[in-house]
């Protein structure tokens, strides 16, 4: 008898433990890979005390998210730029209808519209014949790439108080003692016994609490004082980079900052400034089996006669490209007063100056090593005020991303500034470097192509941990947000 119970105890042992695990298996298979199964609502109550607690679905904190408040029994929260709402579900989602819905005043979501039925004005792909193909000179035996330092002193040289525009470099040449004062003003950058430290302010023309001090330290190494150094500044219209005998030792982000009143005190200085343009015209550009254009980093098309053009807003740019190097500033598609562009953190989209002498604006997206040698499109947006009550703003998506939104006032781009014309693969404004990889698509249209809505809905795959940012944007009241996942 006790035999019998212990081998009918063992089966029943064998039998759960393939049971239950099957049993997850199916209950997995059914709420993610099954065409039926999976729906969840759920909903923020903007303004309750829950409301930006992380979770499945939440507001991300913000400085555009005003205090919780109360009226009339409804909870709510200002809203001043862009805040994003989180969807981390705890499940691997495929092939999932996601559609949200917000209530509120003078705030709705923001998407990459779809430029599918876009006209567009200008189809650059196919004016190919009224381009010209400029392949910059070589400046040395070497065919690889300048270096980021090289990229900053092999410009012309400028007087110091000629820096009014980006990209510029300044050289220090100086016998370091205890104690050197080398720079004042708009830059700071002295020496000490034991660093030498670069200052300067960021966010001069955004909100008060967007201005901050940058500081970039570099500690001084044995035998360092006594000899003589040689330290570069370079400034790219996004970051500042410091150099130390040709050694990067140090760069900070650098979004709308003044470098025009800049004096120097100890050491020989130099300041450097402004492409020399190519000296070879009339090269070749090959396309690959897509009929995309080949860019090799030392060649770009230029449209002549185009400076005066491609100014007025609004317009959108619409990009798609393959990036294959990883290094360095290099751009896309650019004129002298506006730029799209990246590097191996960020791609940029910056516009500026604006007005007589006025400041740059820029957004970044940041990417990774895995961003480059894959295929991208990008949406840049260029939206002047067109009355005083609104405000004017750049906006930039990539890979339909949203990856943010400047505004400016009734500022608009100063079109006086400069006479370049617009390019691909390098623009004669700017730190970028002639362009490695591909272009697909590059496209302009003269209208800001938006979609704002208090709706949003899209179709999504998700594995678990991976996360949906929905970006909200407007100045006004947030009162309630709610999800509605369903599989298709």
């Amino acid at each position: 008898m006790d035999m019998k119970l212990r081998v009918n105890k063992n089966k029943t042992f064998i039998i759960l433990s393939w049971v239950i695990p099957l049993a997850i298996i199916l209950f997995i298979l059914y709420m993610n890979f099954l065409p039926f199964g999976f729906s969840e609502t759920r909903t923020i109550q903007v303004g309750s005390e829950t409301d930006t607690t992380p979770g499945v679905f939440y507001l991300e904190q913000s400085s555009a998210l005003g205090a919780r408040q109360e009226f009339q029994g409804q909870t709510f929260r200002a809203i001043d730029g862009v805040v994003n709402v989180i969807y981390q579900p705890d499940q691997i989602l495929r092939n999932v209808m996601v559609s949200a819905e917000l209530k509120g005043e003078g705030v709705y979501f923001i998407e990459q519209p779809d430029i599918t039925n876009v006209s567009w004005d200008y189809d650059f792909m196919n004016e190919l014949d009224k381009f010209q193909v400029q392949v910059s000179p070589p400046t040395s035996n070497s065919t690889a790439p300048l270096s980021l330092y090289d990229q900053f002193i092999q410009k012309k040289e400028i007087n110091i108080g000629d820096i009014s525009e980006t990209p510029f470099a300044i050289k220090i040449t100086y016998n370091s003692t205890m104690k050197n004062n080398l720079l004042s003003g708009d830059i700071g950058l002295i020496q000490d016994s034991k660093q030498i430290v670069l200052n300067y302010t960021s966010g001069l023309n955004g909100t008060d609490s967007s201005v901050s001090q940058k500081k970039i330290v570099y500690n001084l190494p044995d035998f360092f004082i006594g000899n003589e150094q040689k330290i570069v500044i370079g400034y790219d219209g996004s970051e500042v980079y410091l150099f130390v005998n040709e050694t990067l030792v140090g760069e900070e982000m650098a979004n709308e900052t003044s470098f025009e009143n800049i004096q120097s005190s100890d050491g020989t200085v130099k300041v450097y400034g402004n492409d020399v343009s190519p000296s070879i015209l009339n090269g070749s550009i090959q396309k690959d089996e897509n009929g995309c254009l080949i860019f090799d980093g030392n060649t770009r098309l230029v449209l002549p006669n185009s400076s005066n053009d491609f100014e007025n807003g609004p317009f959108s740019v619409y990009v798609e490209w393959t990036p294959t190097l990883a290094n360095n500033s290099q751009e896309l598609i650019g004129h002298y007063n506006w730029e799209i562009w990246q590097n191996e953190k960020t791609v940029h989209f910056m516009i500026g100056r604006t007005y007589n002498q006025g400041p740059m604006y820029s957004i970044h997206y940041l990417v990774n090593p895995n961003f480059f040698n894959r295929p991208h499109s990008l949406l840049a947006v260029y939206n002047p005020s067109s009355q005083k009550s609104e405000a004017g703003y750049i906006e930039l998506y990539v890979d339909g991303n949203f990856a943010g939104r400047k505004e400016f006032g009734d500022e608009t781009i100063w079109i006086d500034y400069g006479n370049r014309d617009l390019s691909l693969g390098k623009s004669m404004h700017g730190i970028a470097i002639d362009y490695m990889g591909s272009i697909c698509n590059a496209r302009l249209a003269y209208a800001p192509l938006i979609s704002e809505n208090d709706y949003a809905g899209f179709s999504v795959n998700l594995n678990v941990g991976e996360v949906i940012k929905m970006p909200i944007f407007g100045h006004g009241n947030l009162e309630k947000v709610s999800i509605n996942v369903v599989k298709n």
